[in-house]
């Protein structure tokens, strides 16, 4: 006959091992959540929405110390607004009557931005939102041209330009367009958070795997 004992306690043989992992599936939680916002992240700057956008969404980690339950959250601040750019479609004019979009020359100067209500800060404002007041306090009024028998029409400023000058002696004016108006613009799916979830499900199955043959 053959007999067995354990000395001391099964705990005590156990609970290293189950510390050992639940470090690892720590770490890989940690990693891949990290790893999901920063893919997020990367998203909507290289879609060119904006640092806003960008930083909107945010990282929180739980039990990152001693628990065997670690947890990672990754989740956006500007819903809505992320929403919209996974998916294609059409903006209308709807209270305004035209939607004002800033070209280069408008980006140059920051006339997309607009001080905002809370501390005087400024950010991106969609297209019918740009700063055409901002715009006017610089050049004075700006120039309606209709385009395209009236489906479009551009708002151009009249600057002096230094050094040139007519006839009469007087300087010649330049005209520098500065937004687009629209009735209406289609816009295309920019981000694919769907992607960007399913490589981070991988990659957490994948971690755990290498967490538990580690051991």
């Amino acid at each position: 006959m053959i007999t067995a004992t354990v000395d001391g306690t099964l705990s005590d043989a156990i609970t290293p091992q189950v510390e050992s992992l639940a470090a690892r599936a720590r770490t890989a939680v940690r990693d891949v959540a990290t790893a999901l916002q920063a893919d997020l992240r990367g998203q909507v700057q290289a879609a060119g929405l904006g640092e806003g956008l960008t930083k909107a969404w945010r990282l929180n980690l739980y039990g990152m110390r001693r628990s065997d339950k670690p947890a990672g959250f990754v989740y956006s601040k500007a819903t809505n607004l992320h929403a919209a750019f996974t998916q294609s479609g059409i903006v209308t004019a709807r209270n305004a009557q035209w939607l004002a979009i800033p070209l280069p020359a408008a980006l140059d100067r920051g006339f997309q931005l607009s001080p905002s209500r809370r501390g005087g800060k400024t950010g991106p404002l969609p297209a019918k939102w740009s700063n055409i007041d901002r715009a006017e306090d610089k050049f004075s009024d700006l120039t309606f041209i209709p385009l395209n028998g009236g489906a479009r029409a551009l708002l151009v400023a009249n600057a002096d330009s230094a050094g040139r000058r007519v006839r009469n002696g007087g300087r010649a004016s330049q005209s520098i367009p500065l937004f687009l108006l629209v009735r209406k613009t289609r816009f295309r799916a920019r981000l694919d958070f769907d992607g960007a979830v399913s490589r981070a499900r991988d990659a957490l199955g994948a971690a755990v795997v290498a967490a538990v043959e580690g051991e």
